[in-house]
């Protein structure tokens, strides 16, 4: 609460106007949090706003990205970025949060209230922050892909986790070292323990699936900051593999791998396959039922297809929600796939 009310004025005197000096923003944004780190031994944080695109001072991504590197060595300043609308370069806002250890996340328009959305982040990402620069290793004689390890800050009441998959053969019972570095208030810490390894096998698994989604986001967060940035992300590649060619294909192409093995349809890179199935049964004359919200069914007539018509289906009423009656047996799901 050291500038609480300073920053509860400083708000209240803002005019909007103008355009939009991203790279200035950051850059003071940086240099106070610093000084005030600096003078209370506090943890230095920094929330950025923006509902736009910059259009004053420097302009070009890369330029800007390597000026806030350029006063915030080794990441000294967590930056933590919400963007507004969709007209709010959000590429550039997570590209700069990958690079200075942070998040970056959007405030949708019509999803719930807008303070509510801005209220949740602060307190689930860096509310009363216990814990900075997590850093979570694990070590054995073991092949081990995993998703992110590091973590910027650890908030009062949230969680970190790190999804892994082990891609070598292992013997039941073998171990594996987990080991959890951070700093504190009072300095470093560090706690050690020691797991056994029986991870499921055969089947694709609620286990691998759950690394999965996790480390897709990933890539494809890392893929759209290199589209952005380029080679400047290398520093921060996360992929598993080395890449000689471009960073966010590399990105995009190991995405899609594991997407594939975990069966996820992810916009933009699997779609949803159906096949003909002879298991599957068809019903010449389906009957449909509707619930009107009063807990009272429709018994109207057999239902068909109207070939003229553009609502497809005939026969009950336009407010109607269909009920299937007759429940086909189960069938093999569909499974994810890369879209011709």
């Amino acid at each position: 609460f050291f500038f609480f009310f300073d920053a509860i004025q400083f708000v209240y005197n803002l005019v909007a106007g103008g355009g939009t000096n991203l790279g200035e923003a950051y850059v003071e944004g940086v240099k106070r949090s610093l000084n005030i780190s600096a003078a209370y031994g506090v943890l230095p944080v920094l929330l950025f706003l923006t509902d736009g695109q910059a259009t004053v001072g420097i302009t070009n991504p890369v330029r800007i990205a390597k000026q806030i590197l350029l006063v915030n060595a080794e990441r000294g300043v967590k930056l933590f970025s919400l963007a507004f609308g969709d007209d709010a370069d959000f590429q550039i806002l997570s590209a700069i949060a990958i690079q200075n250890g942070g998040v970056a996340e959007r405030v949708h328009d019509g999803f719930g209230d807008t303070a509510n959305q801005m209220e949740n982040f602060f307190w689930d990402e860096f509310g009363t922050v216990l814990l900075s620069d997590l850093n979570i290793q694990v070590n054995g004689d073991m092949e081990f892909h995993q998703t992110s390890n590091l973590f910027p800050v650890l908030a009062d009441g949230s969680e970190v986790a790190v999804r892994g998959v082990i891609e070598n053969t292992i013997d039941e019972g073998d171990t594996m070292q987990i080991v959890t570095s951070a700093h504190s208030r009072s300095g470093p810490r560090s706690w050690t323990a020691t797991i056994s390894s029986n991870a499921p096998s055969g089947e694709i698994s609620q286990c691998y699936q759950s690394f999965a989604h996790d480390r897709v986001k990933q890539l494809l967060a890392f893929r759209d900051a290199a589209l952005l940035l380029g080679w400047d992300m290398e520093p921060f590649n996360p992929l598993s593999k080395p890449c000689s060619l471009d960073l966010a294909d590399c990105a995009e192409k190991e995405a899609l791998e594991i997407a594939l093995q975990g069966e996820l349809v992810w916009p933009g890179l699997t779609a949803l396959v159906t096949t003909e199935d002879d298991s599957c049964q068809a019903f010449d004359n389906l009957k449909l039922c509707y619930d009107d919200g009063l807990g009272e069914g429709y018994d109207g007539e057999e239902l068909g297809f109207d070939e003229e018509s553009d609502n497809g289906f005939f026969g009950y009423p336009d407010t109607s929600v269909p009920v299937v009656e007759n429940h086909p047996p189960s069938h093999p799901p569909p499974t994810a796939a890369k879209p011709p």
